[in-house]
């Protein structure tokens, strides 16, 4: 069949066109690879890796000695204000499907569904709760002790943990564009997770997920629960007061992991009201 030299024209085009979108699809996609220091957010939106910010930026007033972070180059922070009913008390889902989102880039589950499973009525989540779920979506993860290293040592080992934590004793930081400390108020026992560090000579700052933003945004309209940083000696105490256990997140695809831990007819178990032994 011979097509006119004028449609043949157009046709040369609109394959011109496509070209041209699927380049534009493609740079979202380049920027996001683990070769470049970008995040892609939930809308789409780039914004820059932790590593490459200077600490002064963000409210450190010391020089840094060393940086140690398990980034993922998608996006996978929740905060908890999105996660439905419940939402005022989903700190245990929202830290629990962030660590299975950062365990298997595959994992589409949400926040509302895990609570839906778990105490569906309402009330805070208990550890045992996320041992369960965790064990139910085969996310590698066991339960151990806090000792003084044992949080740097996971991720200096390429893990991340949550913690269940007496936010009332971590110090409060009123500075707007600060992200260091806590930035909220009224919060006993609550969920976190921890994906890095930063050393500096007098302190060690522990770089967080924490789910409690509430919508609440820095100037460049991050979230101010991601890469918040709170001080390991305060999180150390926060956690001697509340329950001194974490749980250690491994990645999905090693499949030579060996996860072993404690077991709850070893340790307490513990919600955001009550730290009680399991009979």
């Amino acid at each position: 069949m011979n097509i006119p030299k004028t449609n043949m024209f157009f046709l040369i085009l609109i394959i011109f066109l496509i070209s041209c979108m699927e380049e534009k699809t493609s740079f979202k996609s380049y920027i996001s690879s683990e070769n470049d220091s970008f995040i892609i957010t939930s809308d789409e939106s780039a914004i820059p890796d932790p590593q490459d910010i200077p600490p002064t930026e963000w409210g450190f007033e010391e020089m840094q000695q060393s940086y140690a972070s398990n980034n993922r180059y998608y996006e996978w922070y929740i905060d908890q204000k999105n996660t439905g009913t419940y939402n005022y008390e989903n700190c245990g889902p929202a830290s629990t499907v962030m660590a299975s989102k950062w365990s298997d880039s595959s994992f589409t589950k949400t926040a509302g569904g895990a609570r839906k499973r778990f105490r569906s009525n309402g009330g805070w989540w208990y550890t045992s709760d996320i041992d369960t779920y965790l064990t139910e979506e085969s996310i590698p993860h066991a339960i151990v002790e806090l000792h003084e290293n044992t949080i740097q040592d996971t991720i200096d080992n390429g893990r991340i943990m949550i913690l269940c934590l007496n936010m009332s004793i971590l110090r409060k930081n009123n500075t707007d564009k600060n992200r260091i400390d806590r930035f909220y108020d009224n919060v006993t026992g609550h969920f976190i997770v921890i994906k890095g560090y930063r050393e500096f000579e007098n302190e060690i700052f522990l770089e967080s997920y924490d789910p409690n933003s509430w919508g609440k945004q820095y100037g460049d309209e991050a979230p101010k629960g991601r890469n918040r940083y709170y001080r390991l000696s305060e999180i150390l105490r926060s956690a001697a007061a509340w329950w001194n256990y974490g749980f250690i997140i491994a990645e999905k695809r090693d499949t030579n992991i060996k996860m072993r831990g404690l077991t709850f007819s070893e340790i307490p178990d513990a919600s955001g009201g009550t730290a009680t032994q399991l009979q």
